[in-house]
């Protein structure tokens, strides 16, 4: 009897221990096969993370592209996509033309932060409309030219050109009907379209300005290098440097020096004073007019743009590409060279308008259709 009591003991003894032994082994198993797809899965959203970090530096490149003043003001953008997300910060080094995107991209509680430094290439303006020197192809949109004005290049005209006073176009002119001094040919079939002026950066500039305290401003001379100055007033600028933007919600004077790279905009009217110079890739915007009204002024390679009206007189001397929604009107002997488009039609008076793409600004001002560009990557680091 103890020999039998003594061999269950022993069999039930065992029996606990195997089944000791596979419980450990069973949890062991169950506790690598745990941790082996919690790091399948924590790798696997490493590797996510990092893509949509990529994807948030991508997206800056393509707007980039658009836009080559993307990265001009402060920027921070952020997006969901798939499993995860990514939020993106963009700073502009001094160097013009260069910004340095920081991406995160995030799946759950796993995050990858990439840097990358983007270089923008423009590709240069719209062929299009600048292929004329004089393009208002709205219809019935007239261009007159009196006391002996003169156009040298093409003109498109969606209505009718007049030469009165011996003026003349050296050039072919398109346009529905008209007389005077040119060879006129019909507008073409399919017609060329009017170019856009979209305004909605602008706005967006002018609506941050607005929230700042009311006040107007003087500025002697200011380096807007990588910055935007916002002033809920009206402001009298003498000389800017640097690669910036100058935002007024009244109306904005310049009189004195402005250095290449510069924008300036006003939700009223841009008035350049007497003997002002501009550098080239400067771009002024008035968002009722730009008057340049004095004498004596230089402006080399700029943008002049205006939902409204433009008016040039007193024998300014302007180069570049001169665009507004409204009525043109160059008078007082001024000269302008490059390409000018006009919405609401144009008037020379004892004046000249010159076709030269080599005169247009290398810079796109956002709001006006260029050749999409290209964006280098480099300095790629996580």
């Amino acid at each position: 009897m103890k020999t039998d009591r003594a061999q269950k003991g022993f069999v039930l003894a065992l029996s606990a221990v195997l089944l000791l032994c596979i419980s450990v082994i069973l949890a062991a198993f169950v506790f690598l096969t745990t941790m082996r797809s919690r790091s399948l899965a924590t790798g696997m959203a490493s590797v996510k993370a990092f893509w949509l970090a990529e994807a948030g530096i991508q997206r800056v490149a393509s707007r980039l592209k658009k836009d080559p003043d993307y990265c001009t003001r402060p920027v921070s953008l952020s997006d969901s996509l798939g499993e995860g997300g990514y939020t993106v910060s963009v700073a502009t080094p001094s160097e013009s033309g260069v910004c340095v995107a920081t991406s995160t991209g995030t799946v759950g509680e796993i995050s990858r932060t990439i840097t990358q430094t983007l270089t923008i290439r423009t590709a240069g303006w719209e062929s299009q409309f600048t292929e004329y020197a004089v393009f208002a192809g709205v219809k019935n949109s007239n261009v007159t030219l009196r006391n002996n004005s003169e156009i040298q290049g093409d003109v498109y005209v969606g209505g009718e050109v007049r030469t009165m006073d011996s003026s003349s176009v050296s050039g072919t002119v398109f346009a529905s009907r008209g007389s005077g001094n040119y060879v006129r040919e019909p507008l073409p079939t399919p017609p060329v379209p009017m170019p856009t002026l979209t305004k909605k950066w602008y706005d967006d500039e002018i609506s941050v300005a607005k929230t700042y305290p009311k006040g107007n401003a003087t500025y002697t001379s200011i380096d807007l290098t990588g910055q935007t100055l916002y002033v809920n007033g009206k402001v009298r600028l003498t000389n800017a440097s640097g690669t910036g933007t100058i935002v007024s919600v009244g109306s904005l004077d310049v009189n004195g020096t402005i250095g290449s790279g510069v924008t300036i905009i006003s939700d009223s009217t841009v008035s350049i004073g007497a003997n002002s110079r501009v550098s080239p890739d400067v771009t002024f915007y008035g968002r009722n007019a730009v008057t340049v009204g004095n004498p004596g002024i230089v402006m080399e390679k700029v943008a002049i743009l205006s939902p409204g009206k433009v008016d040039i007189s007193s024998g300014a001397a302007i180069s570049g590409v001169v665009f507004a929604d409204g009525k043109i009107t160059v008078s007082g002997s001024s000269v302008v060279a490059g390409s000018v488009a006009a919405g609401g039609g144009m008037t020379l008076d004892a004046s000249t308008v010159i076709q030269d793409g080599k005169k247009l600004p290398q810079r796109v001002p956002p709001g006006v259709t260029g050749k999409e560009g290209a964006v280098v990557l480099s300095d790629w680091r996580e």
